[in-house]
């Protein structure tokens, strides 16, 4: 398999090139156990759930008709990501940190 850098695999994946774009998030409660996960841009990317006491991260992507991927967009491979508190600095960090590949 060959070896593929960091950065050809920015300019190459449109996951990446969105995620490298995004700078924060922000949280907007949907209600008391689901919080919306949006970009600067308002665009929605996933949700936060409270399940078992922590907060699960959901991915959520768009297709091109607007029908929701659920466990897609920009955020997937931080699908199932959790965290103990709602701390959007954290949260936001965490989400957006360069991804490594194997």
């Amino acid at each position: 398999m060959p070896q593929i850098s960091l950065a050809s695999e920015v300019l190459t994946n449109p996951h990446l090139i969105m995620l490298s774009s995004m700078k924060k998030l922000r949280l907007s409660p949907f209600n008391d156990a689901i919080y919306r996960v949006l970009t600067e841009m308002d665009e929605h990317v996933g949700n936060l759930k409270l399940i078992n006491g922590r907060w699960k991260f959901k991915a959520i992507g768009y297709d091109e008709h607007g029908d929701v991927l659920p466990g897609g967009g920009p955020l997937t491979d931080r699908h199932n990501l959790s965290f103990e508190t709602l701390d959007e600095e954290n949260i936001s960090r965490q989400l957006l940190a360069t991804p490594t590949l194997d």
